[in-house]
């Protein structure tokens, strides 16, 4: 219906694979706050061609430091709005 929209929420970790029909779309990726043991979120868009392991371009961070993820762990889940 005319102004419906689905989400795919996926696992992010080596026994995930994401496809590439999701290459450039935009995300919420969830992962571990670089301020303390706890969970976070943040805007980013896959990037499934990346010549990098790094398969996520942070793009916006609701957190006023603007410090994204913490690299070091694996991100959690992600989320994309279709």
């Amino acid at each position: 219906k005319e102004g419906e929209q689905s989400l795919v929420k996926m696992k992010v970790d080596e026994s995930h694979i994401i496809s590439e029909k999701y290459d450039g779309m935009i995300c919420i990726l969830r992962g571990k706050s670089p301020r303390g043991d706890f969970g976070h979120v943040v805007v980013a868009r896959y990037v499934a061609a990346s010549a990098s392991d790094e398969k996520f371009e942070m793009l916006h961070d609701p957190h006023p430091d603007g410090t994204f993820l913490d690299v070091s762990e694996a991100y959690g889940w992600c989320m994309f709005f279709l």
